[in-house]
């Protein structure tokens, strides 16, 4: 997403008092393959995360 991440997408949602009562659900779709992209994702309650291929093969 241009000029906001998923991490701050969700933090977002979490600091907004309307949209933190929703259950809107959280699922992280990445390139980036390694330990602390995952520890983030799952420590802003993600119920998922995928790592997407960096080219179309």
């Amino acid at each position: 997403m241009p000029k906001l991440d998923g991490l701050e997408l969700r933090r977002k949602v979490q600091n907004d008092a309307e949209l933190s009562l929703k259950c809107i659900p959280y699922v992280y779709f990445t390139a980036a393959v390694n330990q602390q992209a995952v520890i983030d994702a799952y420590s802003t309650s993600a119920q998922g995360f995928f790592v997407k291929p960096v080219s179309f093969d």
